[in-house]
């Protein structure tokens, strides 16, 4: 099985905890043999609020959880799970 789009938003918890956590779960799930990062902002279409992002699922968003991410993929990261909110 393949994860088409996957990701998470930082706003209500801690996103870089969330790709560790993610890192140190998906082992346990043999079938699962890839998965897309969902990069993308969801945006605040109220008036007044245009072009603000409200959701921000980027990979990039801050140094932080680009780390966290590659730290994962080099089988770095901390292997305790790590609270995700805040």
């Amino acid at each position: 099985d393949i994860f088409r789009e996957f990701g998470t938003d930082s706003h209500g918890g801690n996103k870089e905890n969330w790709i560790t956590n993610m890192f140190n779960s998906i082992g346990k799930y043999p079938n699962i043999k890839g998965a897309v990062w969902l990069n993308w902002e969801a945006y605040d279409t109220r008036k007044g609020s245009f072009g603000v992002a409200a959701r921000c699922y980027r990979l990039d968003e801050t140094e932080g959880t680009l780390n966290a991410f590659r730290a994962g993929l080099h089988g770095e990261q901390p292997k305790e799970i790590l609270p995700e909110k805040e």
